[in-house]
């Protein structure tokens, strides 16, 4: 292989990616360089012969190989190679910067080079541009609490600009806005860093705790700070962590989020998002609070209606499966079904057609439409392991509802032998079904009127540590 460093980072490109850099190194720049556009292409085709599994693979793509399909009969020349493959990783990452490139970012760079050289119209003109520009959205990869730093960036320069125009006017009033700015961007990137701190001490062994002047959280309740909605935000957070019985707090963070939420930026908006979702689960629910899924739902229906829930019209998998399952706790059943309808299609392709016949069947099992869970389960592709278990514990539980003995056993034994043989699947997550087979066969032996059976069972199952459904399980023996 010429460069495993430059293989690994080739292999990681998307195709769009892979497009930007054929064209930066096919450009004005690259002439009489052609060899970079062969190597580049070279190794794109070696890397597409891999995923498909043809007998040219990577194990082939040697130094002596690389040499000869650049430069024919040649003598090898190692060195050279290796700069090659150098100045190739170097080119792909300026494709890169150049792809995800900050329009904004580059506007403020253009306006900086204007003020150095003195050109006031171009100046003038520009800034204009950006001062009216700031309700644009920032592009979804620009840092969290960038709005601030931007405008902290376009404030000091125009305050160099008006040092070397002599304004003194213009000079006091940007460098108050840099000033300004320069205080909201540290007090939000701050308080940001606080409330991941805090939030990481509910779940994690090693939390930290984020070094501030003491009493730097009370001195923001009355400043004027907390007139930017970001920063009040990250504050109510903040004190929402430090003290989560208080759920007051909770609740006004709830109320001004969905005040403020469409106004921040993308990054912003699910940090903020995140938090409060994060307080209802590990503080309450996860304590017993059954009541807080309401909370979260509501929470939920916050983050889809904003687009908060979403990156470029895409909705993550597992917050799709986690936005059913709060759903169908809270009874929300025709909202469910309407937001797999409305949603199924901004998940990965591959995923939808299990996603939705799984999640549907999911919804008519809570409502009791048995004939339909059993109809629906039969769309499902079973290759993919996670929707394989998920199906068949829940005809599982179907059968059982419907007292079907004999497709109850069949399904028993089926399913175990499946579990058995199955290479993929964690010896956890074997034994947590192989328990539901287990109490599921036991429950449907059981007399009806056999309570000192049933006992037995119910203390057996809540005694079970690795069991899948566990809370379905103790509601039908009685527990």
């Amino acid at each position: 292989m010429p460069s495993k460093k430059l293989v690994q980072l080739l292999a990681a490109f998307t195709p769009v990616e892979s497009q930007a850099l054929s064209r930066f190194l096919k450009s004005p720049y690259f002439v009489g360089q052609a060899v970079y556009v062969q190597l580049f292409e070279l190794i794109k085709e070696t890397l597409e012969r891999e995923s498909q599994q043809v007998e040219v693979t990577l194990q082939h793509l040697n130094k002596q190989y690389v040499w000869a399909q650049l430069f024919g009969e040649q003598n090898f020349n190692d060195l050279s190679l290796r700069r090659y493959c150098s100045m190739l990783g170097a080119y792909a990452l300026d494709a890169i910067a150049l792809l995800h490139a900050d329009k904004l970012q580059w506007e403020l760079t253009q306006l900086e080079w204007l003020s150095k050289h003195e050109l006031p119209l171009h100046f003038q003109q520009l800034q204009n541009k950006l001062d009216q520009g700031w309700e644009e959205p920032l592009p979804d990869h620009s840092q969290p609490t960038g709005h601030y730093l931007a405008r902290f960036q376009l404030a000091t320069i125009k305050h160099h600009y008006a040092e070397r125009a002599n304004d003194p006017a213009l000079d006091m009033q940007a460098l108050r806005e840099a000033d300004h700015y320069l205080e909201c961007f540290y007090t939000a990137q701050k308080l940001r860093h606080i409330c991941d701190a805090l939030g990481y001490q509910r779940f994690k062994a090693h939390a930290f705790q984020i070094e501030g002047a003491p009493g730097w959280l009370d001195y923001l309740a009355h400043s004027p700070l907390r007139q930017e909605p970001l920063i009040d935000l990250y504050w109510l957070t903040a004190q929402m962590w430090q003290a989560p019985d208080e759920e007051a707090r909770f609740v006004q963070l709830k109320q001004s989020l969905s005040d403020c939420l469409a106004s921040l930026r993308p990054l912003d908006q699910k940090n903020i998002f995140i938090h409060a979702c994060n307080y209802c689960i590990d503080t309450k629910i996860n304590g017993g609070r059954i009541d807080y899924f309401q909370q979260l739902f509501e929470l939920y229906q916050l983050g889809l209606s904003s687009g908060t829930l979403l990156s470029q019209e895409l909705i993550q998998p597992q917050d799709y499966k986690n936005i059913v399952t709060v759903g169908l706790h809270v009874k929300a059943f025709d909202w469910v079904e309407q937001f797999l309808h409305e949603f199924t299609t901004k998940l990965p392709p591959e995923d939808q057609r299990n996603a939705l016949s799984y999640n549907l069947a999911k919804v008519y099992f809570s409502q009791g439409r048995y004939a339909q869970v059993i109809d629906q389960l039969q769309e499902i592709d079973y290759p993919n392991v996670v929707y394989a278990l998920g199906a068949r514990l829940l005809l599982l539980k179907t059968y059982y509802e419907l007292d079907e003995i004999m497709a109850l056993d069949s399904l028993i034994y089926s399913f175990r032998i499946y579990l058995q043989r199955n290479k993929v699947i964690s010896t956890e997550v074997k034994k947590q079904y192989l328990n539901v087979l287990r109490f599921v066969k036991k429950l449907s032996l059981l007399a009806p009127y056999d309570q000192a059976g049933r006992q037995k069972i119910r203390a057996q199952v809540a005694a079970c540590r690795a069991l899948a459904d566990k809370q379905w399980i103790l509601d039908k023996v009685g527990g």
